[in-house]
């Protein structure tokens, strides 16, 4: 007996990809961290171009510790949409807490270009950079 391949399931339709996202997000906020997952993976599967779902997974994984996992989605989420600053800045904390300092110090510049007034990237990063560089570089990370 031949098996057929395994079909990729149909897209959401708007509405209902906005009640999943929508209904993922109160179950992560709650603390229901397995059944927000189980959601937005059925978004990702359904509508793979909705970089939600895999953003959010990250971060539940970047809160559970799982930092190399969280890594996986958001390269792929910063790949896709480069000039998010929300998703390079989750990626150069993931690299922080990876210890991977050079790749946080490639990320969180590419964080500031796209909103310079937020100080978040510098704030983050340069408290790390002390430990590996000379001040004068920590310091232009505060400007």
């Amino acid at each position: 007996m031949v098996r057929a391949p395994k079909q990729a399931p149909a897209p959401l339709d708007p509405e209902t990809l906005k009640k999943f996202l929508g209904r993922a997000t109160e179950l992560h906020g709650q603390g229901r961290f397995n059944e927000a997952a189980q959601l937005y993976e059925h978004v990702r599967a359904c509508n793979p171009e909705v970089l939600a779902a895999p953003y959010f997974l990250a971060l539940m994984d970047i809160e559970a510790g799982y930092l190399e996992r969280a890594l996986e989605d958001l390269r792929f989420v910063t790949r896709k949409d480069p000039g998010s600053f929300e998703d390079v800045f989750a990626l150069g904390h993931t690299f922080v807490g990876l210890g991977q300092w050079p790749q946080a110090a490639n990320a969180y510049p590419r964080a500031r270009t796209g909103q310079p007034h937020r100080p978040g990237p510098r704030m983050s990063l340069a408290p790390n950079r002390a430990t590996l560089g000379p001040p004068v570089a920590t310091t232009s990370l505060y400007r």
